[in-house]
Parts: structure tokens; sequence; C-alpha cells
């Protein structure tokens, strides 16, 4: 029994030294022997992974394509998602593919059901606001016939007035004239010209009627002679005035704004003298005496206004188109509950990160740059690159072509 006892003793003994020897030979560690174990059901495990990954971008990009065509087809894809329905049908039930059918031919039903009914409520509205265009259109050219027809009527009416009122009119007339042609005779002009308008605007309208009346055709040759002479007697005193502006507006002055005015009463006073040159010839004593050296001293001052001005002129023109292209001064800035300069808040939404989040406030009063129109400087509050609300100061352009972000206020 002790015999027996020993034997099983070292044999055990002798398994436990040759187990140990083995694993010291080798020299691998258990966490080494695990790993050697496990890396072929890993491999598995990433192949399997993989796979499903795969699947689910399949999937994905299969939605994306059912919703992006249905969101393009409309109401065909309603007419395609049935299809696709009874297709699936027909598919074995155990299939994966079934299932990946059904889910798209719903996504495509629910979106082509819902872009066809936007689309249809978008054609309904463009439909109303066209039919209010027309009724608006046709409002306006109902108003503008209407009231030319008004206007008609009236200058029927006025016809028949002054038709019925010619000969009480030609008497007035007469009276009206000599008292005209006594005004200027006695140099009084601006009294003479004042009481000849009236006469004026009616023998306009009976020189439209056909036929004139007969008692405003004996008056029309005394009426005729009295205005040539009103004519004569007012561009007379017109560069006479003229030259007296000019005298003071050139004396002592550098060449500027003051010259430029003045070569504008130069030229004005030859084109007067232009047409009293052209007077008839029973009209010829009524000139004043020395036309032709006023003529010819009045051309001297103008070429040198002209020579003088030239560079003002040039400047001013370049200046007057600077203000063209750039507009009105901009309105509203510093100014209202936030101070912000009308539009600014949408020139800043487009470029914006998030369009829906922006504030501008407290704008600087506009200045007109020297070679970039009106610039204001605002404090603008948005969202920045990370979504975070931030205040920031930027700088505004604003010119005719509308307003525009030029950038951070600290770089300008």
């Amino acid at each position: 029994m002790f015999r027996a006892s020993f034997k099983s003793h070292y044999l055990w003994f002798s398994l436990s030294k040759l187990r140990t020897s083995t694993d010291q030979g080798t020299g691998l560690d258990d966490g080494l022997v695990l790993e050697r174990t496990q890396k072929p059901h890993s491999k598995k495990s990433d192949i399997m992974s993989t796979n499903e990954t795969n699947k689910d971008a399949a999937r994905l990009t299969f939605y994306l394509v059912s919703i992006a065509f249905a969101l393009y087809a409309k109401w065909w894809g309603l007419l395609v998602g049935a299809l696709v329905l009874v297709v699936a049908q027909r598919i074995p039930k155990e299939k994966q593919l079934r299932r990946l059918l059904f889910k798209g031919a719903a996504l495509t039903l629910v979106v082509s059901a819902l872009s066809s009914l936007v689309s249809y409520q978008q054609e309904q509205r463009r439909n109303e606001e066209k039919q209010a265009l027309e009724a608006k259109k046709a409002a306006e050219q109902e108003a503008k016939e209407k009231a030319a027809a008004e206007a008609k009527a009236l200058k029927e009416q006025r016809t028949v007035f002054l038709q019925q009122n010619a000969a009480k009119h030609a008497l007035k007339y007469t009276e009206q004239l000599k008292e005209t042609q006594q005004l200027l005779a006695e140099n009084k002009i601006d009294e003479a010209i004042k009481l000849l308008a009236p006469i004026a605007e009616e023998m306009t309208e009976y020189e439209e009627m056909n036929p004139i009346p007969s008692e405003i055709v004996q008056v029309m040759p005394f009426y005729q002679d009295t205005r040539e002479r009103a004519k004569i007697r007012l561009a007379t005193k017109r560069i006479e005035e003229n030259l007296v502006k000019a005298n003071k507006l050139t004396t002592g002055n550098k060449p500027g704004p003051e010259w430029s005015i003045a070569k504008d009463l130069f030229q004005e006073s030859l084109d007067l003298i232009s047409d009293l040159e052209k007077v008839e010839d029973k009209y010829q004593e009524m000139l004043p005496k020395g036309l032709s050296k006023t003529k010819r001293n009045i051309e001297k001052r103008l070429q040198r206004a002209t020579k003088l001005v030239a560079r003002y002129e040039k400047k001013k023109k370049e200046q007057e188109a600077y203000l063209a292209l750039c507009g009105e001064k901009p309105v509203g800035c510093g100014g209202g509950w936030d101070g912000e300069c009308v539009g600014t808040e949408s020139a800043f939404q487009r470029v914006a990160h998030d369009p829906s989040d922006v504030d501008v406030e407290r704008c600087s009063a506009p200045v007109l740059t020297k070679d970039d129109c009106w610039h204001s400087t605002c404090s603008v509050i948005a969202r920045n690159g990370f979504g975070a609300r931030i205040r920031q100061q930027y700088v505004f352009r604003f010119s005719a072509l509308g307003v525009e972000v030029v950038g951070r206020a600290s770089r300008y």
C-alpha cells in the first residue's frame, strides 16, 4: 500500500515538472498563449463587423437614394413606390432584401406624397400671386383709362367754354396787351411778363382749336407782337443781370465753384445774344447798343473761365459719378432701439455660419471713404464655427449696389 501511494505521488510530481519545463522551453506566458488561442476568433469578429458596417452603409445609401428620388420624382415617386411594394411581396419573407425594399418603398411613398403636396401648395401660391398681379395690372389700366377719359371730358368742356367766350376774351386780351406794351415801354419788365403769362396760356389753348374762333384770330397778331417785344426786353435784362453776377463771382476768387457758376452765366448770355441776333428787322431798334462788342467781351471771358475751371469741373464730375455709385447716405445708423443701419443684418446673414441667429446693433455714423463708398462699423452678435454666440465689430460697405460685409473692424 505504501508502495502504491508512493508511485502515485511520483507520477503527479513528474507530470508537474514536465508541464513547467515545457512552458519554460517555449518562453510563452499565459497571456501570450491566451492571445494565440483567441487570435483566429478576433479575425472572424473583425470580418463580421466589417460586413455589418458595409450592410449598414448600403442600407443608408439605399434610403438616401429613395428619398432623393422621391423628392425629384414627386407624383411619379408614388407609382414607383407602389411598384417596389409589389416586387417586395413576391420575395420570400425570410430574405433580408424583402425588408429593405419595404422600407425603401415606404420612404419613397411618404416623401413623394409630402413633396407633391408642397409642390401643389407652391403652385397654388404662384397662381394666386399671378392672379393678384393680373388683377392689380387690370385695376391700374382701368384707373388710367378712367383718368384719361376724365381728362378728355374736362378738355372738351374747357374747349366749349373758350369757344363760347371767345368774343369776350378777345376784348379782354386787347386791353391787357395794350397795358403790357405800356409796361415794356416804361421798362417794367417783370410786371409786363406777369400780365402776359395768363394771356399766353389761354392763347395756346385757342391755337390748338380747329378752327380757331374768328375773334381770337383778329387778336393774334397783336398778341404775337407783344410777346416778341417782351422776349427781347427780358433777354436784354437777363444778359445784364448775368454779367453783374459773373463779375461778383470772379472778382477776388480763385478758380473753383464760383468761376464755374460764372462760366455758366457767360454761356447763357451768349445763347441769349444769339437769339437776339435772329429777331425780325422791325424789332432791331429794340436791341441794346453795342451788342456785338458785348458778345466779343463775353466770349473772351468765357474762354478764360473755361480754362481756369477745367481741373475743378473734371474733379467735380468724378465726384458726382462717385456719389452716384455710392448712393444716398445710409439711414438708421445709431438710431432706433438698437442702432442698426438698414440692410446690415441681411448682409451679414449671407456670410454667417448660422443665418437664423444674427443680431446687428450699435452702428457708427456712416463715413464716405475716398474710394470705397460709405463705411459703418457695427457690433455683430452671431455664432462662430463652433456654435458659440460671440460679439465682434465688423465694417460694412454701403453703395448703390447694396450692403456688403467688408470684414472685422480690427483689420481696417
